[in-house]
């Protein structure tokens, strides 16, 4: 039995990564800007939540794997 990855399974790995990797900051910018927008507190850009949320990750990704 093969086990090794066609070129269609790693490519559509990578695009499904990639659209998680991307679409994940979006979420949490138009989450936080609703409740920014309430309660009058700063509104975030793209790549603010990019880097935050990547942060957060990277932060807790030891705590995940336990």
């Amino acid at each position: 039995m093969d086990n090794e990855k066609t070129l269609a399974q790693k490519s559509g790995e990578l695009i499904g990564y990639l659209l998680v990797m991307f679409l994940c900051p979006w979420f949490v910018m138009k989450g936080w800007e609703a409740i920014a927008w309430e309660f009058n507190l700063p509104q975030f850009g793209y790549w603010a939540c990019f880097f935050i949320s990547h942060g957060f990750r990277y932060l807790t990704a030891n705590i995940r794997k336990k």
